[in-house]
C-alpha cells in the first residue's frame, strides 16, 4: 500500500483523534486506526468513554481500498514530532506539503514507512514505525456515530461547545487543529451522552456526568458541518449474523462506552469515507 496525503491535512487529523485513543499500554484501544480507500483516510480512536474520527484526503497513490492500519500511541507522537507543518512567515498561501505513507512487510513485522515528497526532490525527513497487528476488539467507530447522526439529525445543535471545555476538554486538540467551531448535540433521551463535532472533519462522542444548559445558535457553517456526516457514515452498525436483530450498541456499556459486540471479523471490511458532493 502507498498513498499521498497532505501534512497539514494529516498533522491536524493526527492531534485531533490522538487524545481519545486509551492510556492504558495493554488495551485493544491503546491504538490509532488509520483506514485508507482512494479518496480518504479515516483516523480513529477510542478509549470506550469517548471517541473520535477525522478525515484525511488522499491526494495521490493510493492503491487499496480498506487496508486497515494500526499504530500505537508512541508511534503517532514521533509522526507528529517529525512531520510538521511549515508555516512561511508573510505569506498568504501556504507551501504544498506531501506525505507518502507506505505498508511493507518486514522479517520483524509489518511496518508503516512515511517519507516527505515535497518539493522537486523528495529529499524530506523519513520514518520507519512499527503497525501494531488489527485486533479484531477495536470496536466499530465509523458505525457508532453513523447511527448516531442519523437516528439524531433532527435533534438541534447546542452551540457553542466551548463553554464545556471542563467537561469536553479531550475534543480541546480537536478545536485547536482545526480551528473550527464547536458543536455539542444530546445523544439519546438522557443527558450526559453527546455527540460533538469541529468542522466538517472531525467527529466524536462523549458521555459526561453533569448536564448541559440550552443555547442553541442556527449558525448556518455549524448545521452544514453536521449535515455532511449525512453522506460520510454508514446509518448502522457493521453487525455479525449473531448481532442482527440488535437495535442499539452494548445496552450493558457503562455510560458513553463507544463499544460494540458487533465490530466486523474483519477489520478491513469497514465502510470508509467518501467526499461530500
Amino acid at each position: 500500500m502507498s498513498t499521498v496525503v497532505d501534512i497539514r491535512d494529516l498533522h491536524q487529523a493526527l492531534t485531533a483523534v490522538l487524545p481519545h485513543a486509551s492510556s492504558v499500554d495493554v488495551s485493544d484501544l491503546a491504538r490509532v486506526r488509520l483506514v485508507v480507500d482512494r479518496v480518504n483516510m479515516a483516523v480513529l480512536a477510542t478509549d470506550a468513554h469517548s471517541s473520535g474520527l477525522a478525515i484525511v484526503s488522499v491526494v495521490g497513490g493510493s492503491d487499496d481500498s480498506g487496508l486497515a492500519i494500526d499504530l500505537s500511541v508512541e508511534s503517532v507522537k514521533k509522526l507528529l514530532a517529525v512531520h510538521r507543518p511549515v508555516k512561511v512567515t508573510g505569506k498568504d498561501v501556504e507551501p504544498d506539503q506531501q506525505l507518502e505513507l507506505a505498508v511493507a512487510s518486514t522479517r520483524e513485522g509489518q511496518v508503516l514507512s512515511t517519507r516527505d515528497i515535497s518539493g522537486l526532490l523528495s529529499i524530506g525527513e523519513e520514518l520507519v514505525l512499527p503497525t501494531l497487528g488489527t485486533s479484531t476488539l477495536f470496536p466499530d467507530i465509523e458505525g457508532y456515530l453513523g447511527e448516531a447522526v442519523h437516528g439524531h439529525f433532527q435533534v438541534p445543535p447546542e452551540y457553542d461547545g466551548q463553554p464545556l471545555i471542563a467537561s469536553f476538554a479531550v475534543f480541546d486538540a480537536a478545536v485547536r487543529a482545526y480551528k473550527r467551531p464547536m458543536a455539542v448535540r444530546l445523544l439519546g433521551q438522557g443527558r450526559h451522552r453527546f455527540l460533538v463535532t469541529v468542522g466538517d472533519s472531525f467527529i466524536g462522542a462523549v458521555s459526561v456526568r453533569h448536564p448541559l444548559g440550552s443555547s442553541f445558535d442556527d449558525d448556518q457553517e455549524v448545521l452544514d458541518a453536521w449535515g455532511a456526516w449525512l453522506e460520510r457514515l454508514p446509518s448502522t452498525m457493521r453487525r455479525t449474523d449473531d448481532d442482527e436483530d440488535a437495535a442499539e450498541p452494548d445496552a450493558g456499556a457503562a455510560d458513553g462506552d463507544v463499544t460494540s459486540d458487533a465490530s466486523p471479523a474483519d477489520p478491513t471490511s469497514t465502510r470508509h469515507l467518501s467526499p461530500v458532493p
